[in-house]
């Protein structure tokens, strides 16, 4: 009974510490969320779906919060054959790793080519995440409008041939721009 409560004992220490011991070596532990080396970044971004990077220098336990939201908006984007990396400049010798403050934003590539930077402070939870990439999904089939002369072409454009609906959106990046 004594060996069985401490053998209990001291898994209950092995679990405790696991994490502290993991968080110190690495960001955190990703299902969903591809962690990218120098050889594979070429060959991740050249896709003609949007694949989406963080790039990091410091330690990201601060931004704990944000990767687990990250990790969640990976997989829930995962059915647009949308996919999500990060790159740990410390170890990675990538041109991006050079720009400045590149650990403040989240860029966004298609067929190779960055689309968008989109800045951390933008991207405060899953749907802020999932609003702003999915925008850029359906980006020719819901394009964004802000002035009365598109709004004015693109009526005239589909008059008669299809219904068109819009949508006004007080803030991008909340639950109901998603």
């Amino acid at each position: 009974m004594e060996a069985s409560t401490s053998l209990r004992h001291i898994l209950a220490l092995f679990f405790i510490l696991i994490p502290v011991i993991h968080s110190s070596t690495a960001p955190l532990i990703y299902r969903h969320v591809e962690v990218l080396e120098k050889e594979n970044f070429d060959d991740f971004i050249d896709s003609p779906m949007i694949r989406v990077v963080h790039f990091y220098w410091k330690d990201v336990t601060r931004l704990k919060l944000f990767f687990n939201e990250y990790n969640l908006a990976s997989q829930l984007l995962s059915n647009y054959n949308v996919r999500f990396g990060m790159v740990n400049c410390k170890v990675e010798d990538l041109e991006y790793c050079k720009k400045k403050n590149v650990q403040k934003n989240v860029y966004a590539f298609r067929d190779k080519q960055e689309m968008l930077d989109l800045p951390l402070e933008n991207m405060f939870d899953v749907n802020s995440i999932m609003s702003n990439i999915l925008q850029l999904v359906l980006l020719k089939e819901v394009p964004i409008i802000q002035e009365k002369q598109e709004r004015a072409d693109l009526e005239n454009k589909f008059k008669g041939k299809q219904d068109i609906f819009f949508t006004f959106q007080r803030a991008i990046g909340t639950y109901e721009h998603r």
